[in-house]
């Protein structure tokens, strides 16, 4: 009997050992992992979008033109005395054209261009040439004149760029063509033969741009750009004009100033002043 009560116990105690020898040791406490949060930029937009900068455009503008004009003797003149004339003065009747594409980020090309035409009459008050034609004391004398103008301008947006505030700084590279015809000739007089002469000029021009853009419906636009050469031609361009937006209508109103000369290296040439008030308009396209 106490064998079987010393085998039970022993069996008990084998058991014990069993189980606990098969229970798992208590491991190092697992931390829970935060998930991670993507961080995204959020661009800043301008809430006045430049659309003369980033659509397409097309239009025209009227030019109320004023100024003056000259033919003068040049340096190959060989009598300098008889080959000057005031030309007549422009008349109000200057139409024109713009357009501008997208030339990359907040940048555009804007192409443009005019023709004026005038004519008058005067008195020769000696002896004169022009061109080789000559003409005598007294001839009465119907002048012609034209003045033809086409520019193209690069306009690279400095300051701010993306452009978020309203006033803007662009740097304008450009180039620029300009022909002055004078058609001179004596109706009375059979003698007489017709002078006619053209000078043109090409440059390329410097300029800076302002805008000041108010809201979605106005802003403010100022072009000046000039280049010139010693003793060869030069050209002073400007432009200052307000714009009305309207969907993918723009109005455009303000002024507009021309200088020029071409170059005296010859034996004439034209110096003329266009300046006065012009107002426009133009479809933009993709705003």
């Amino acid at each position: 009997m106490s064998t079987l009560l010393a085998s039970m116990i022993a069996a008990c105690l084998l058991l014990e050992i069993n189980v606990a020898g098969q229970t798992p040791e208590p491991g190092p406490p697992q931390t829970t992992t935060p998930p991670i949060v993507e961080r995204k930029t959020t661009r800043v937009i301008p809430d006045v979008p430049d659309a003369a900068s980033n659509s397409w455009s097309i239009g025209g503008f009227y030019w109320v033109t004023g100024g003056s004009a000259t033919l003068l003797a040049g340096s190959q003149s060989t009598d300098p005395s008889i080959q000057n004339l005031v030309l007549p003065t422009p008349k109000d009747q200057t139409p024109g054209f713009r357009i501008t594409t997208p030339a990359g980020k907040y940048n555009r090309i804007e192409i443009s261009g005019f023709q004026t035409n005038t004519n008058g009459t005067t008195t020769a008050t000696q002896d004169l040439n022009f061109f080789g034609n000559p003409f005598t004391l007294g001839d009465k004398l119907q002048t012609n004149y034209r003045i033809r103008n086409v520019k193209a301008d690069w306009d690279y947006l400095m300051y701010p760029a993306p452009p978020t505030s309203k006033l803007r700084f662009k740097a304008l590279f450009g180039f620029e063509y300009i022909g002055a015809r004078a058609t001179i000739s004596a109706p009375l007089d059979t003698n007489a033969t017709t002078a006619q002469g053209s000078r043109n000029l090409f440059l390329p021009t410097l300029g800076v741009g302002v805008d000041f853009v108010a809201n979605k419906y106005i802003r403010l636009e100022l072009r000046p750009s000039a280049m010139a050469f010693p003793h060869k031609s030069y050209i002073i361009d400007g432009e200052a004009s307000i714009v009305v937006s309207v969907g993918h209508i723009e109005v455009v109103g303000g002024g507009r100033y021309l200088h020029f000369r071409t170059s005296p290296n010859s034996d004439q040439y034209v110096r003329a002043t266009l300046t006065g008030p012009s107002i426009g308009i133009r479809y933009t396209l993709g705003k």
